[in-house]
């Protein structure tokens, strides 16, 4: 929670690429609700973030009562409050070019400002941490963020998408890395296996055999642990790896399945796209 124009916005995305589930404009009302819910998803995804605020009207009211009430049945429970002089969320609303929620015809930005923190002053004793944005960039914010819920690692923050293509599809015109496994042995030429794709362990097998996708696999494991530190500094969450053969049926199906194996087996959060394997 906090004032409107301290970053609010900006700190659910930084909750979201970290890979919380998250609802903004939340009223405190059904916030416990919402807890429950959160309860039932995969493990992976039970980290919850919402954002409550006066966007909510009367119904904000009645937030110390919700928060104490959740409270107690929640093991780990953090609220955020994000502050700003009001100089500076005036100038913000009106580089915007936008009004306070707030600001209605008999009242303005100022006022409405004024109001608010009127409103929420009280909560900041409920507050884990209170952030003053005032003299903060989003990027600043979103690193202060992460700062405070990332323990360990920064790299785990970071999402890599491992895609097989065939290169007489054409390259993915956003990746960040390209490999190339068409020097691998190619199944295409033996008949039983022409028509399995490498998600089949018998072209897993066949590629593997001499040796050379395993290595090849442990040289590009090595190029991202190596490259993901820097990767984390620069606030890049999303990499894309693409690992091409001819068609993107057979070899770079079956390199970009072993690599999904070896980055989980690290904790590393991982998405496959085999692009072109179903293709003719």
């Amino acid at each position: 929670t906090g004032m409107s124009g301290a970053g609010k916005t900006t700190a659910l995305r930084c909750f979201e690429d970290m890979g919380f589930f998250c609802v903004d404009n939340i009223p405190p009302q059904i916030i416990d609700t919402f807890l429950q819910l959160g309860s039932q998803v995969p493990t992976r995804t039970r980290n919850l973030a919402v954002v409550c605020d006066v966007r909510s009207g009367a119904l904000f009211d009645d937030f110390a009562r919700a928060w104490q009430e959740i409270k107690p049945k929640v093991e780990a429970l953090s609220l955020i409050f994000l502050d700003a002089a009001d100089d500076v969320l005036l100038r913000r609303f009106k580089e915007l070019r936008r009004q306070h929620p707030l600001a209605q015809s008999r009242m303005s930005n100022e006022e409405a400002i004024r109001a608010e923190r009127g409103r929420l002053e009280p909560l900041k004793g409920f507050a884990s941490e209170v952030i003053d944005t005032s003299a903060l960039t989003a990027a600043q914010l979103t690193d202060t963020i992460r700062s405070l819920f990332v323990a360990g690692d920064r790299r785990s923050l970071i999402s890599i998408t491992l895609m097989s293509f065939g290169y007489k599809y054409g390259l993915p015109p956003d990746a960040d890395f390209v490999f190339d496994t068409r020097f691998l042995p190619n199944p295409f030429y033996v008949e039983e296996l022409r028509d399995l794709s490498g998600t089949d362990p018998k072209v897993r097998e066949f590629v593997f055999a001499d040796g050379k996708a395993e290595w090849f696999g442990e040289q590009i494991s090595e190029i991202l642990a190596r490259t993901l530190d820097g990767f984390a500094h620069i606030q890049k969450i999303n990499v894309l790896v693409a690992l091409g053969c001819t068609g993107g049926k057979h070899r770079s199906v079956a390199l970009v399945d072993w690599l999904r194996d070896r980055l989980e087996g690290e904790d590393q959060r991982v998405l496959v796209i085999h692009r072109d394997v179903d293709k003719l």
